[in-house]
């Protein structure tokens, strides 16, 4: 399968050492020819990606302009052009190619290191983080007031009994007045000043528009900045793991399956497992 699957990858740019002289790297031809054979042969025997073979035709039409160089012949603009594409088509430097300069290849190599580790990302982390424990302390708030709610709940339904009908549907505005009164009193008895303090404390734990849009607006090129944003929608669309993935509509699925596959791809806990962790918010708050 010949297939040119490698993405363009922008360098860094080099800062050169006190110790190296940018004069000390010119074009040779014969040089420059020794390192096309050199990158060709390593694209030719070494494994690069699955099902991944170097473009011959780009490869032989690459090594022809440098044999051309080194016979003393001149090249136009196109043709460099071309080297020049099929450079950037495979990541590699053309200071080290064409003047043996390393110090493009080296920064490039340590910026896509760090792009891995997320060191370019620690806004984006730090975001990440905030919105973690935003959400972890929305969902302990969230459960206490549910937890009273449901007793407000149990304590109307059963002083009402019998003085209106148990199906809401069949209510009439009356009984629906009556019920939200009985309730606002239980609030009162049973919730408390508890109870409001939760209700305020859960709305203002809530993570805000902002921070959601901030995360996914964030550039990123690091698995670790596409786990947080992974973790937003996770939790934006948290209903999509209450049911086996056979069971969801479409669109629901494409998203489950895309933060699934980001969350396997960076390495973390499952998208379940971290659920659960907020989850296990609902009987412990942590500060």
């Amino acid at each position: 399968m010949n297939s040119l699957v490698a993405l363009p990858i922008a360098g860094a740019v080099p800062i050169a050492a006190p110790s190296i002289a940018s004069e000390q790297y010119s074009f040779d031809a014969a040089a420059a020819l020794a390192r096309a054979e050199q990158m060709i042969e390593i694209f030719r025997t070494s494994y690069v990606i699955f099902g991944w073979n170097v473009f011959e035709p780009a490869a032989e039409a690459f090594l022809d302009y440098f044999r051309r160089r080194a016979r003393g012949e001149q090249e136009g603009e196109a043709e460099f052009q071309r080297v020049v594409d099929f450079c950037e088509a495979h990541g590699q430097s053309l200071d080290w190619l064409m003047r043996g300069d390393p110090r493009g290849l080296i920064c490039s190599a340590a910026e896509l290191r760090a792009h891995k580790r997320g060191e370019a990302d620690v806004s984006l982390a730090n975001m990440g983080e905030q919105y973690d424990s935003k959400v972890y302390r929305y969902r302990y708030f969230a459960n206490r007031v549910r937890e009273i709610h449901e007793q407000i709940t149990s304590a109307a339904v059963e002083e009402l009994k019998g003085r209106i009908p148990e199906e809401r549907k069949a209510w009439t505005r009356g009984d629906a007045h009556l019920f939200g009164n009985t309730m606002r009193r239980f609030e009162d008895e049973i919730g408390g000043e508890e109870y409001k303090w939760l209700t305020t404390a859960q709305d203002e734990a809530l993570p805000s528009d902002e921070l959601h849009k901030a995360i996914m607006r964030a550039p990123t090129r690091s698995l670790v900045g596409f786990a947080v944003k992974a973790r937003v929608l996770a939790e934006t669309f948290s209903q999509a793991w209450d049911e086996p993935a056979d069971d969801l509509d479409w669109q629901p699925l494409m998203v489950r399956m895309l933060v699934e596959s980001i969350f396997e791809a960076a390495g973390e806990q499952t998208v379940e497992e971290w659920l659960d962790i907020q989850a296990a918010a609902s009987t412990e708050l942590v500060a």
